[in-house]
């Protein structure tokens, strides 16, 4: 008896477990690469915050910064954004003016944030704003206070995810052996070529593991995961043809129908 008919005679509870399995590694394999890289994204970009912009205070609803007013990001205009911060008495006005020919754009006043996006202008008054200080050493405060909590809501739609995606592979790629079978008038159930394919699973799952620790390209990956799968899933039809040939009386196994 082949590997293949081996594994259409297990419990079907054995194959859910295993499928159930692959989600879970599945899901770990992707947050282990994921999580180090979002950390890291984030702690470039809040050192980047004292390089390039003022330290930014808000109290009792109005806005401060030291230094030279109004202050300018050039980096941002160069690629057609806007910002400007200045919080003098009397500004507001002159803030409008700053965007009236910028098509993005964004500017802190004494007591408003005034946004520009696709020529619609919103302003948002200070006055209901906590009193904070912005800078790189708040900023990393925040991430590091509220960064685990997205994690574990990242984690949840992971997992739902695999799961939808690891199911609808089941389902369709169990077709393969299911059809393959049948083409060469092999006795398979559709329930026998799900355990196949879930069996067929697990190899893939861990090469797609290792291939999202190491680095590897989402198109890569994607494209070497499914290639395996079929392959495998292929080469369990011929196992399940070479076997009923070994089986049956003679060699018209070997022939579709």
């Amino acid at each position: 008896m082949g590997t293949a008919r081996s594994i259409t005679r297990t419990h079907g509870l054995v194959a859910a477990l295993i499928v159930a399995v692959c989600i879970g590694v599945s899901s770990w394999g992707l947050m282990s690469a994921l999580v180090p890289k979002a950390e890291w994204i984030l702690d470039q970009a809040v050192e980047q915050y004292d390089t390039y912009l003022p330290e930014i205070t808000i109290r009792n609803g109005q806005a401060s910064i030291r230094g030279e007013q109004p202050f300018r990001l050039e980096e941002l205009e160069r690629e057609g954004a806007f910002l400007v911060i200045d919080t003098r008495e009397g500004k507001h006005q002159e803030a409008l003016d700053y965007l009236k020919e910028a098509h993005t754009g964004l500017v802190l006043t004494r007591d408003s944030l005034i946004v520009k996006n696709q020529n619609q202008i919103k302003i948002v008054p200070l006055k209901d704003f906590p009193d904070i200080t912005v800078n790189s050493e708040e900023i990393r405060a925040f991430v590091h206070a509220y960064l685990p909590m997205v994690v574990q809501w990242v984690w949840g739609l992971v997992i739902v995810y695999f799961m939808f995606a690891k199911s609808v592979q089941l389902l369709v790629l169990g077709m393969i052996p299911y059809f393959g079978a049948r083409s060469y008038s092999v006795d398979l159930t559709y329930g026998e070529a799900l355990k196949i394919a879930s069996f067929a699973m697990v190899p893939v799952v861990i090469l797609d593991v290792l291939l999202h620790l190491s680095g590897t390209s989402i198109a890569g990956s994607f494209v070497l995961y499914f290639s395996i799968y079929i392959g495998l899933l292929i080469l369990s039809v011929w196992e399940l043809v070479k076997s009923d040939r070994r089986a049956g009386p003679g060699d018209d196994a070997l022939h579709p129908s």
